[in-house]
């Protein structure tokens, strides 16, 4: 008898407190990612914790994960904005976020 094995693509969901913030080209100089794609405003985040590719559910609104940020930020995220103004306005806090991974 032949088997034949299908591979099953696992992701982990898990809820977990992370420090939110945003950042603009204007910190970073340019709006290529870490993922090699340019950042979008409502799409593109920066986290360390988990991979690239990742999702990260934030106050109802889906971001991916296509950019890094400096080692020392573990349990941090980081929204892409176009504004540098909107980007300060929303500031740094805890926040509770749903992750995807691949």
């Amino acid at each position: 008898m032949k088997r034949c094995w299908k591979a099953l693509a696992l992701a982990a969901v898990f809820w977990t407190t992370v420090t939110m913030s945003a950042y603009t080209p204007y910190e970073t100089g340019s709006r290529r990612t870490a993922s090699g794609e340019d950042a979008v405003e409502g799409y593109t985040c920066a986290a360390n914790f988990v991979p690239i590719g990742s999702l990260i559910i934030y106050n109802g609104v889906t971001y991916h994960v296509q950019d890094r940020m400096n080692p020392s930020h573990s349990r941090h995220v980081d929204i892409f904005m176009e504004s540098h103004a909107r980007a300060l306005e929303f500031g740094r806090f805890q926040a509770e976020v749903q992750v995807i991974t691949p």
